[in-house]
């Protein structure tokens, strides 16, 4: 079995709560719950989030200045 990236798990965990809106530096160093299986992503998974923004795979909103 394949090892699941940050990014890929970031994009299911979105997917699996879709409607709902996200900071990326909520996932810095958290466990999530993925389907049936529990992920820690680590301090470089905000930047991940960014990245996955910036490539056009999520919507990114910007609130405030």
């Amino acid at each position: 079995m394949k090892k699941k990236t940050v990014s890929e798990i970031i994009l299911q965990y979105l997917k699996e709560r879709a409607g709902e809106w996200h900071a990326g530096y909520e996932f810095v160093n958290k466990t999530v719950v993925v389907g049936n299986s529990t992920y820690w992503l680590g301090s470089s998974s905000d930047r991940k989030a960014r990245q996955l923004a910036i490539d056009g795979k999520i919507d990114r909103i910007r609130k405030g200045k």
